[in-house]
C-alpha cells in the first residue's frame, strides 16, 4: 500500500511524465521518509534507486525565494 506522500509524488510523476522523482520528509534531526519513483532515464527500464543523484539546475532560485520568505515571516 502506498503512503500519502508516495501517492502524491507518483501522481506528479505520471501527470507530468517525469522519469524519476526523489523526495524526503525530514526534520532537523530525523528522516521520516525517503523514496524514489520511476526510471533513471526516459525510455529506460532502469529503476530509480535511493542513492541516485539529481542535478539542482534552476532550483536555486526557488530555494533562495523560500529562504527569503521564511526570513521575512520571522521579522
Amino acid at each position: 500500500m502506498l503512503c500519502t506522500n508516495n501517492r502524491f509524488a507518483d501522481s506528479i510523476h505520471r501527470v507530468y511524465n517525469i522519469p524519476e522523482i526523489g523526495y524526503a520528509v525530514i526534520s532537523s534531526s530525523k528522516i521520516y521518509e525517503m523514496q524514489t519513483i520511476g526510471v533513471k532515464r526516459i525510455n529506460s527500464q532502469i529503476v530509480a534507486e535511493p542513492n541516485d543523484r539529481f542535478r539542482m539546475v534552476s532550483n536555486t532560485k526557488a530555494i533562495t525565494g523560500f529562504i527569503a520568505a521564511q526570513l521575512v515571516k520571522t521579522k
